[in-house]
């Protein structure tokens, strides 16, 4: 259940009509599809923190949190808010 933002340095409590509701495919810990292949992670971004970040699922890291208008660079880390 959410409970609050996904930004980790955020303690906004989740209140569904402010912000953005994401959901990312679910993986087991070994990279493979679970056994109920529409298994769902879902996140919550307030309305302050949804202004400026975004959530994205990558296949090596799982679900990274990252600004919205920075560039994607090697130099810069994105945030692994929730493991692959």
């Amino acid at each position: 259940m959410i409970c609050q933002c996904a930004n980790p340095e955020c303690s906004a409590v989740f209140d569904h009509r402010y912000g953005v509701l994401l959901r990312f495919p679910k993986r087991s810990s070994n990279g493979q599809a679970p056994a109920n292949t529409h298994a769902v992670q879902h996140f919550w971004l307030c309305a302050t923190c949804s202004q400026s970040f975004v959530l994205e699922y990558r296949d090596d890291q799982g679900v990274v949190i990252s600004y919205r208008w920075e560039k994607p660079s090697p130099a810069k880390q994105s945030r692994v808010i929730a493991a692959a």
